[in-house]
């Protein structure tokens, strides 16, 4: 019965491929896995008990949660997070210049519906010279490099988008878990002709079981997005919206960031111990991460998609750096979550990815 399914899928059904990484993360279910290779959050530093004060929200508003909610988002919401992210974005927004999303990856969605044709092309950090529809790029603590877009670059980006007439998608999910240094400003504070989108999230500084996420452009983006939301899924759940609203009106979040950013500086620095402890420095290099959820590790001898089968006999996982390329490239790298496991725990794995590299030069 199931080749009737598939012998009637659409060819961009057929084309569709399986997330390379997601399929790499099913090793960390094995028994005694010490798992590098997800970018996910600790669990351990979600905040359940305040979520769970904040659900009276249902006692009060449910027949107005549990029903369908506007495509644009909870108001509450919106106008939260325009006062909460004015300092960050450099400047102050209004609620029909934002759009509420089932968490930032929903952004990246809707900007190729809206934008891209079959055959156009993208630019990310790595272009090749194509006529371009729109720039891609994650400015701080970037996933997978760690790397942060300097202040003069941010500034000729916005340039070179100015000059050619190309618009940016700013995705930040990881700008406000910064360790070190200053806070730089985003591109799209930097712009002032209304041709940057910008694209949060509540996964990495609160959790991603929320699902929530947002964009701030100008209004024409910001409508023709939410006519494609309107098709894609309606709305973004009301209750997952109205919990994080609660959270936030009673300052939680402010709280929590610098919990979190504790939290991830430690393990970050446990990992840079790990690194200078274990492996073998002449034959392995990095650039230490000021901030975000990732270290970048660069093996010119070793071939990262051979170091992952002997690093998962020893019983510690990571992502091969392949998966990050459109057209070739990473096969000497590896990317390496920090923020999920305890400093103990991540000293432990680096020790075996540590052996597991020996074993190969």
């Amino acid at each position: 019965m199931g080749k009737v399914w598939e012998l009637n899928f659409s060819g961009k059904a057929q084309n569709v491929r399986p997330s390379p990484i997601r399929e790499m993360l099913s090793v960390i279910r094995q028994p005694g896995m010490i798992s590098f290779a997800g970018g996910m959050p600790a669990p351990d530093v979600f905040p359940v008990k305040e979520f769970h004060e904040g659900a009276e929200v249902l006692l009060r508003d449910g027949q107005n949660l549990l029903q369908y909610g506007t495509t644009e988002g909870y108001a509450p919401l919106k106008e939260f997070l325009a006062e909460w992210t004015a300092p960050r974005m450099g400047r102050k927004v209004s609620s029909d210049e934002m759009l509420l999303t089932s968490g930032s990856q929903q952004v990246l969605d809707l900007m190729g519906w809206a934008m891209i044709d079959p055959g156009d092309y993208i630019i990310t950090e790595r272009s090749q010279g194509k006529k371009i529809k729109f720039i891609y790029t994650i400015v701080n603590f970037q996933n997978p490099a760690g790397c942060t877009l300097t202040l003069e670059r941010r500034k000729k980006l916005v340039d070179i988008s100015h000059r050619y007439g190309i618009p940016i998608f700013e995705d930040d999910p990881y700008g406000y878990v910064r360790f070190d240094g200053e806070h730089l400003p985003s591109i799209f504070s930097l712009d002032p002709e209304g041709g940057v989108i910008y694209a949060g999230s509540f996964s990495k500084i609160l959790a991603p079981g929320t699902r929530i996420g947002w964009c701030t452009g100008s209004r024409d983006i910001i409508r023709k997005l939410t006519v494609f939301k309107q098709a894609l899924d309606l709305c973004s759940s009301p209750i997952s919206q109205a919990l994080i609203y609660e959270y936030c009106r009673k300052g939680y979040l402010d709280r929590h960031l610098p919990n979190i950013i504790a939290d991830y500086r430690a393990k970050r620095d446990a990992m840079e111990e790990s690194f200078r402890k274990y492996l073998p420095l002449d034959e392995v290099n990095w650039v230490k991460p000021e901030g975000g959820f990732f270290y970048w590790i660069h093996m010119p001898r070793i071939d990262a998609g051979e170091l992952f089968k002997k690093a998962i006999e020893k019983k510690v996982a990571f992502v091969t750096g392949s998966p990050f390329f459109a057209n070739g490239g990473g096969e000497h790298n590896a990317r390496i979550n920090y923020t999920y496991s305890k400093p103990d725990v991540i000293e432990e794995g680096v020790k075996r990815l540590g052996e597991a590299i020996r074993e190969m030069l």
